[in-house]
């Protein structure tokens, strides 16, 4: 999304003006606290001031700059934290559409083989001549086709094929095996040149064919693009929610450290408050705690006892602290990110090279089988066209048929009548 993560990460402690921070502070912590005793006790004895309001105005004049820092530093933190988190909600918002549009890859190319794969058993049915008679409908299940062929099979004697055992008209029930012993009497005409059965069946075998050339298709599909298609998926599953966990916990992590120094701000605000309204400070007050002198005693004993005052130069050190460690956990977290994001445009380009190569190889195979099915057609579309429709060739045709079905109905009716005398 951005060149680089380091215009937003980077410097990110805030700088502060030369009228708001000594000049010799580093802009990227808070101003230092110069309130050392015998500066103030020389100052207070100079200029003939009370050193009790010398230390006030020198911890005023400290509380004055932090608080300038600390509004400069919230508004720069804030900003650069929105715009991190605006940016990884994006990149979170990618790594989900990437994922999404895998799996869409992956449930199209499984419906497309899947789709190829019934077709294709339904057309391998067609050149089996099992084809429910009732709704005309292909017969794909295997116990059913078996239950098929043996009806079929009883019906026309038991001693043909499967190819025999169907049936093309007539109105009985069981799926077509009622017809098919006269379709057993027609297909001792198959192979005959002009008679029509051989037209049927030359467009039954073309269904076989077709759903050859289907079968090859699927086979590749499932050996050759689906595996490679879920692996990408799993692998690109596990890629997202590595990340997400990743960088979800740096972004907690810079947005606890904010809080920490939020609360130790106000710790120190509240501290401060009650220093300047007259709660005064312990005896451990300053840095030097151990060199009090007479004049600062006096400041602590007008200290009421009663109450537990916060020590404001403590609460000013833990701020301090605060700010530091966000200092370097925004380092160290803006690094971390930065990597994240670049793992990820790469992880991104891998996929869509990856998807887009087995794509190609699923299109190379559909290609195949569409350019393959003309030849599969072709032969029987060219037969067809030269079937001689002339009214003559048609009236002998029918004519012969019709003899030679009488001569073979005699010929049975003479061997049923021959059996029934022996019998009898």
């Amino acid at each position: 999304i951005t060149p680089t993560h380091n215009n937003i990460m980077s410097n990110v402690s805030p700088e502060a003006s030369d009228d708001e921070v000594p000049t010799h502070q580093s802009p990227s912590t808070p101003p230092s606290n110069d309130d050392d005793d015998d500066n103030d006790h020389s100052i207070a004895a100079a200029e003939s001031v009370d050193p009790a309001d010398a230390v006030r105005q020198r911890r005023v004049a400290t509380h004055a700059s932090l608080r300038a820092y600390e509004s400069k530093r919230r508004t720069a933190y804030e900003s650069k934290l929105q715009s991190s988190s605006l940016y990884w909600h994006a990149f979170r918002s990618l790594m989900y559409d990437s994922l999404l549009e895998t799996q869409k890859a992956d449930i199209l190319v499984r419906g497309w083989t899947r789709a190829a794969e019934s077709y294709g058993a339904s057309m391998a049915s067609i050149g089996e001549w099992c084809i429910d008679e009732k709704d005309g409908a292909p017969i794909v299940d295997e116990s059913k086709k078996k239950k098929f062929f043996e009806r079929a099979k009883g019906a026309a004697g038991g001693g043909h094929t499967e190819r025999s055992a169907t049936g093309i008209s007539g109105s009985g029930s069981g799926g077509g095996a009622g017809t098919a012993a006269s379709v057993v009497a027609m297909g001792d005409h198959y192979g005959k040149k002009g008679v029509p059965l051989v037209m049927i069946y030359s467009l039954a075998d073309s269904a076989a064919s077709v759903s050859e050339r289907h079968a090859e298709m699927t086979k590749r599909m499932n050996d050759e693009v689906l595996p490679e298609l879920a692996s990408l998926l799993v692998h690109l599953k596990s890629e997202v929610v590595f990340m997400e966990r990743l960088g979800d916990s740096i972004m907690k992590e810079l947005e606890s450290a904010e809080e920490e120094v939020c609360r130790a701000w106000n710790s120190y605000y509240e501290g401060m408050l009650d220093f300047t309204s007259g709660g005064g400070a312990s005896t451990s007050a300053g840095p030097s705690s151990t060199a009090t002198t007479s004049s600062e005693a006096s400041v602590v004993a007008a200290t009421p006892t009663t109450t537990q005052h916060k020590d404001v130069w403590v609460e000013e050190m833990r701020y301090r602290m605060a700010v530091a460690f966000l200092s370097t956990v925004w380092a160290k977290c803006s690094s971390e990110l930065s990597k994240l994001f670049l793992s990820m445009k790469d992880a991104e380009c891998n996929r869509q090279k990856h998807t887009k190569e087995l794509l190609i190889n699923a299109v190379q195979w559909q290609e195949r089988l569409w350019a393959g099915l003309p030849s599969s057609v072709t032969p029987v579309l060219k037969d067809l066209s030269e079937w001689p429709m002339e009214q003559k060739t048609v009236e002998d045709e029918v004519q012969l048929s019709i003899r030679e079905r009488a001569m073979s109905i005699q010929r049975d009716e003479e061997e049923h009548k021959l059996a029934m005398e022996e019998k009898s």
